[in-house]
């Protein structure tokens, strides 16, 4: 059995192309990831001992340069960072890729409605399983992380330019891990990515980067980018910067009516928690450089 451990995480959150990148990334020659994705050994599985964390690395070779694991609700497990730090220590390389909260948290619902663990409705699947939301409060999940592990550590990537490029997406990955390009091919791209797979692009029109990306494409920024302003304006909304809960007070979506489709800038705007959320957006668009397109249109 290897003694190696992982010296690299993705840590959610869930509905923003984990599995995509998964499915990519334990392709690639230089990395091992553990054959199950969501492995939740620092959230659900602690008490397992490191004996049963370890076993599942342990076919990890020496041309492997990195070693990791995927589970998406590292990021909003309270106990997580801690034990990361713990058992990994604080240089492990952590990765996070932000979505529109409010189409992340819709996504979920569709998910749990799927398998017949939602509510009848959102709201009502929101009053039940806080996790919905709690998964989407970037900032407050972020700045627990931050207490342990220096901005370095972190790299943080957008679902939009996962959608827009992927290619160009997994190449700044790769840059970061210090590993070969490794190109995708055209099949993995229509089996895998998520926004393909929801209908909300055409299959046969090719990926293209949005107007407002101009020639820059496949954006991914290290956390200790002097270009940011400080990590309470990192985030996508009032409720996210706050930690506060705010509930949707205009998307009342029942399952007979839930088509699998984004919930479109109402549910934004619902979660935007009115005007009072600007000047959050505005220093996230300041932060990115250019203005998600999630962000236009609210």
């Amino acid at each position: 059995m290897s003694d190696l451990l992982p010296n690299f995480l993705h840590i959610g959150p869930s509905k923003s192309g984990s599995t995509w990148l998964h499915e990519v990334l334990i392709l690639h020659p230089e990395i091992y990831l553990s054959q199950a994705k969501d492995l939740y050994f620092f959230s659900r599985y602690y008490d397992r001992g490191p004996g049963w964390y370890r076993s599942q690395f342990r076919d990890v070779q020496k041309e492997h340069k990195i070693i990791g694991e995927f589970s998406p609700d590292y990021l909003a497990c309270a106990e997580a960072a801690e034990r990361i730090r713990d058992c990994l220590g604080p240089g492990i390389r952590l990765m996070v890729t932000l979505r529109e909260p409010a189409s992340r948290a819709f996504s979920s619902y569709l998910y749990l409605q799927k398998h017949g663990l939602a509510a009848p409705t959102f709201r009502q699947t929101a009053l039940s399983r806080p996790d919905l939301l709690d998964h989407g409060r970037y900032a407050t999940n972020l700045r627990r992380y931050l207490s342990y592990f220096g901005r370095k550590s972190l790299l943080l990537s957008l679902f939009d330019d996962l959608e827009a490029d992927p290619q160009a997406f997994l190449d700044g990955v790769t840059t970061w891990l210090g590993v070969a390009r490794r190109p995708v091919s055209p099949e993995l791209l229509e089996a895998r990515l998520p926004a393909r797979r929801g209908g909300s692009r055409s299959r046969s029109s090719p990926s293209r980067a949005p107007t407002w990306r101009g020639a820059s494409t496949g954006r991914v920024w290290s956390a200790g980018s002097s270009a940011r302003p400080s990590w309470t304006g990192c985030c996508t909304s009032r409720w996210a910067m706050t930690g506060r809960p705010c509930p949707p007070k205009t998307w009342p979506l029942s399952a007979s009516n839930s088509t699998g489709r984004s919930p479109g800038s109402r549910a934004s705007s619902a979660f935007r928690c009115g005007a009072a959320g600007t000047g959050v957006e505005a220093r996230l668009a300041a932060w990115l450089g250019y203005e998600p397109s999630w962000r236009r249109g609210l």
